[in-house]
């Protein structure tokens, strides 16, 4: 017996004489919501926005568990999540809707499956955990070339079955941990069944050493580091990748830039040869040029384009250059083209 059946039986005992015995068994029948102002919240936040989230994301992992069977890891995930959302409405929405409605029916019917639907959400949440650990682990071998590569796509089903084994060795033991309690002064209301933990739970060294920590270290730190640890490697490799890339797309870049004269200069005749006649008339040394016929020379370069092109030039051409004035002049010869030009 419980505390409650316990208590009852005494005072039913004490009582007896006195013809309160009704009473006393209201008394502990009764139940009481916890927080009712909040019950309308509760309702449209777990049993509304929350089942329908649940309901959208089952329709989702139904449809890319049935596309993604190549991937056993996100099989398994899509899997596991879809039990995940389907607990949450089974457990929290229709817990939450029972004290809305305030339904004995209600309430019996949801402790008929709580515990079985307990331990398999949490199983499938510790298995999605391991789940996890194994893909980021054949990732990160993938990352950084890893020797460890092979054995890890060679091994996926040993990987996932060890991570669905953890989950049940893990969260399994729930469906032990709990009682359900029926209370015959209480039929037909809120109270008639209610759980407990069973003695084992907290009496023996069960709750300390497996409860405490061998779930929160092997289910919940281990994972965590073990996932912070390989994402950190994978971000670290792919930012050196990163790197490199964005060197080579400025490189890219400025060599785009430097072939545009070029590819210009190729594809256009005309402006080719004005460019190099341009460069040509701006690249000849003249030391025997006065001041006035070198900007006289630098203005033709602009209107001269034919000179070479029609070949009038000749070597016999020459240029006076007139002395000071009053001295004799005498015709002499400007200083003559390169020697690359007089083969144009």
């Amino acid at each position: 017996m419980d505390l409650l059946n316990t208590t009852i039986s005494s005072h039913l005992e004490m009582e007896s004489t006195s013809g309160n015995v009704t009473d006393i068994v209201e008394d502990y029948c009764h139940y009481e919501v916890l927080q009712p102002h909040m019950l309308v919240m509760r309702f449209w936040m777990v049993s509304i926005f929350g089942s329908t989230i649940s309901f959208i994301s089952m329709i989702e992992n139904i449809f890319f568990r049935r596309h993604r069977r190549e991937n056993l890891f996100m099989m398994l995930l899509a899997f596991f999540d879809i039990f995940v959302s389907m607990a949450y409405i089974m457990l929290m929405s229709v817990n939450v809707l029972s004290d809305v409605l305030m339904s004995p029916v209600l309430v019996s019917v949801w402790y008929t499956y709580m515990i079985p639907i307990l331990t398999v959400s949490h199983i499938a949440m510790t298995s999605s955990s391991f789940l996890i650990v194994a893909a980021s682990f054949e990732r990160y071998c993938a990352t950084l070339n890893s020797p460890y590569l092979r054995f890890a796509q060679r091994n996926r089903s040993f990987l996932a079955l060890c991570a669905v084994f953890l989950g049940v060795v893990s969260k399994g033991t729930i469906s032990i941990e709990f009682e359900l309690v029926h209370h015959e002064q209480c039929i037909g209301q809120m109270m008639a069944t209610t759980m407990k933990f069973r003695p084992f739970v907290f009496e023996t060294q069960y709750h300390y050493l497996f409860r405490f920590w061998y779930r929160n270290f092997v289910t919940v730190f281990a994972p965590f580091f073990i996932l912070l640890y390989l994402n950190i490697r994978i971000v670290k490799a792919l930012t050196t990748l990163y790197i490199v890339l964005i060197d080579l797309v400025s490189l890219l870049t400025t060599m785009a830039c430097a072939a545009r004269l070029p590819i210009y200069l190729y594809c256009q005749p005309v402006l080719r040869r004005e460019i190099f006649l341009r460069f040509k008339r701006l690249c000849v040394p003249c030391s025997s040029s006065s001041p006035e016929k070198l900007g006289e020379r630098l203005k033709s370069v602009e209107t001269d384009t034919s000179f070479l092109s029609r070949g009038e030039a000749t070597n016999s051409e020459c240029i006076p250059i007139s002395e000071v004035t009053g001295a004799k002049k005498s015709p002499t010869k400007c200083c003559l083209h390169s020697p690359y030009e007089t083969l144009l």
